[in-house]
């Protein structure tokens, strides 16, 4: 995904922690397409909450 996130003109220019940010919603939003488990599915979603505490504390705001 992340190969793909770099040819979308308005990603390139984007922080990595927005971008792994925005790569687990999309896992957490499709993982039955992708055969995720739920166990797979919670630690995405940790891991994402971490990844939005450290965009909070670089600065980043958003409105989930």
């Amino acid at each position: 995904m992340h190969g793909t996130q770099q040819k979308i003109p308005s990603l390139v220019a984007e922080e990595c922690v927005i971008l792994e940010v925005a790569v687990k919603d999309f896992m957490v939003r499709h993982s039955r397409m992708l055969g995720l488990s739920r166990n797979d599915v919670t630690v995405l979603q940790a891991l994402m909450q971490q990844e939005i505490e450290e965009a909070y504390r670089q600065g980043y705001r958003w409105i989930q």
